[in-house]
């Protein structure tokens, strides 16, 4: 039985080529790097990063220690063999690297109540600026 051009095999319609083009260097301008601070903000640029070329989430959560600083990167590491796939590993290092981020700061009480501090000091309230501060309480 031949297939004619006007009707190809039902498999060839429907699959797609997985395309992954190589990431950045690590270390190089346009790749993230973690220090251990603004883990939000890493784990943000990271998983952009991994969905612009094309990597699924298990691999990026393979890949990731190689974006971190050397200390980090052990730290990653012994969280990876626990949380495999990049949204366990990124709730792990939010959770690991908390208090050294400034966005998770931000959303508590203890920031808010600094913020109100320092405003009750200068006499002045800007509203704006205090909504775009705190959007996330």
């Amino acid at each position: 039985m031949a297939t004619s051009d006007r009707n190809p095999p039902v498999f060839a319609m429907n699959t797609m080529p997985t395309v992954m083009m190589p990431l950045p260097f690590p270390r190089s301008p346009e790749a993230p790097h973690f220090t251990g601070d603004n883990v939000t903000s890493f784990l943000h640029d990271y998983k952009r990063m991994s969905l612009r070329y094309g990597y699924p989430d298990d691999r990026a959560a393979i890949l990731m220690e190689d974006y971190c600083d050397e200390g980090i990167a052990a730290q990653v590491r012994s969280l990876q063999e626990e949380h495999p796939t990049l949204q366990a590993l990124a709730e792990a290092m939010k959770e690991r690297f908390s208090q050294f981020d400034k966005e998770q700061y931000l959303g508590t009480i203890e920031a808010l109540t600094q913020y109100v501090e320092e405003v009750l000091r200068r006499g002045q309230v800007d509203t704006i600026q205090y909504s775009r501060a705190f959007d996330r309480i």
